[in-house]
């Protein structure tokens, strides 16, 4: 069993894939969701798991993984926090996504070398692109939390760091629900390439100090 300090934050957590855990392995290409939930994870082909930094699932146009619900609420203002650990190994000039979710088209990911995120960017949400340059086989920590409508502000995070915020300009009007994915988006597009050790969701937003407890928690893993 993972021991963590300081320890990981579990308030609100609804959806935990780490590699290096074998409680998230089962057989073949079906994982398990750490949090208690216990979300089956179905990957497109059986995951390839390096040993390098404690586990990792390499992930392509071949190999990504999704669930079959979501546990989060289909209320598009509904608050949420996302993050993952991964090391990009090949560019590309199109979206790249470490992990997203259905609702409310909301993803974390890379775009033309660069830290990128969407919210609803298919309904005139909010999409940043080139919030930081990513080095190319170099674990990092990304991150973004939605805060709902308190304030209806995005935040996104890089080790641990909050580097921007911004306010959504628009989302769809009705509810959207759907699965969480792993190294793409909607199963059809958007393919990482790269490799990917953790990923996380809550339904609600963490606040700054949480964000770094969470980074703080998994850096000695990654030798940061």
């Amino acid at each position: 069993m993972l021991r963590h300090s300081p320890a990981l934050v579990t308030d609100g957590l609804v959806f935990y894939f780490d590699a290096a855990n074998p409680r998230c392995h089962t057989s073949g290409a079906t994982s398990k969701d750490l949090s208690a939930n216990k979300l089956t994870i179905t990957w497109n082909t059986a995951p390839v798991v390096n040993t390098s930094n404690l586990g990792s699932v390499a992930t392509n146009v071949q190999a990504w993984a999704s669930t079959t619900v979501t546990v989060l609420p289909s209320n598009g203002y509904s608050p949420l926090s996302m993050e993952a650990w991964v090391m990009q190994t090949n560019s590309s000039p199109n979206w790249q996504t470490f992990i997203g979710t259905a609702n409310q088209f909301t993803q974390i990911g890379a775009y033309a070398g660069t830290f990128a995120i969407g919210r609803d960017g298919g309904g005139g949400g909010l999409i940043v692109t080139g919030l930081r340059t990513i080095t190319a086989n170099t674990w990092y920590s990304f991150g973004m939390v939605y805060d709902g409508n308190t304030n209806n502000t995005v935040s996104a995070y890089v080790n641990g760091n909050c580097i921007a915020t911004g306010q959504n300009i628009g989302f769809r009007t009705g509810t959207i629900n759907g699965p969480h994915y792993i190294g793409v988006f909607t199963t059809q597009s958007e393919w990482f390439n790269g490799n990917i050790a953790i990923a996380k969701v809550y339904n609600r937003a963490l606040s700054n100090t949480e964000m770094r407890q969470n980074f703080d928690a998994h850096r000695g893993r990654f030798n940061l």
